[in-house]
């Protein structure tokens, strides 16, 4: 565990201070597996329309895509968080320039409904689908969820 520490205390630091809006933690789903789980209170937003991982700590339950991003903070330990962060720069950046260039031009000439990539599918829409949705950790659990 000490190999993905500063995983699991960023969870702890902000999961902890982020979930205790949106539910509460449950023993039942988070004795002996690893994590800590909050159950959602209410009938949609986070935990039900969204589920979510940050470090060892988790909102909505133990989905199969939740648990790759317990599995791969674990295997990529420190460079984890930084990996997630660089990739989401890169994708913003690759957005913006398509967006602004190619897309935009191909938008004005009517041959795309929008000019920025979009998302095939996700909790996240729009222009920010798809930075969220490119993303390698999010590829790799969407690839392997089931």
């Amino acid at each position: 565990m000490t190999w993905s520490l500063p995983n699991t205390v960023f969870g702890f630091i902000v999961g902890n201070a982020v979930y205790v809006f949106f539910g509460w933690p449950t023993r039942s789903s988070s004795e002996n597996s690893g994590w800590i789980v909050y159950q959602p209170r209410g009938t949609s937003g986070l935990g039900i329309d969204v589920l979510q991982t940050l470090g060892t700590i988790n909102i909505g339950g133990t989905g199969a895509h939740e648990r790759v991003h317990l599995v791969q903070a674990r295997i990529f330990g420190p460079l984890y968080l930084l990996i997630f962060g660089l990739n989401y720069v890169v994708n913003f950046l690759l957005q913006v320039l398509w967006t602004f260039t190619i897309g935009g031009l191909l938008w004005l000439i009517k041959l795309r409904e929008k000019p920025f990539f979009r998302p095939p599918s996700g909790p996240v829409p729009g222009f920010f689908g798809w930075i969220y949705r490119a993303t390698i950790f999010e590829l790799w659990a969407y690839a392997t969820e089931h």
